[in-house]
């Protein structure tokens, strides 16, 4: 299956995520500028492209990371 590559991909430039059980791809991943530049390389050599309306660099600013944690409250 798909996942299982997107898997090793991550696991092997140590991205730190937990799968969740689900019928589709659905990973939660640890929200820190390191790992989310790791993810959001992995994904992009896989041909995943964000949905989001902001760059892998704004999703990983740790500034708008708190900004988006206190509009969501």
């Amino acid at each position: 299956m798909y996942y299982e590559k997107v898997f090793r991909a991550l696991n092997s430039r140590g991205v730190r995520y937990v799968p969740r059980a689900t019928a589709d791809l659905d990973i939660a991943v640890a929200i820190d500028e390191k790992n989310l530049e790791k993810l959001f390389e992995v994904m992009e050599e896989l041909g995943f492209k964000p949905r989001i309306p902001v760059s892998s660099q704004e999703f990983a600013n740790p500034a708008n990371i708190e900004k988006w944690k206190t509009e969501k409250k």
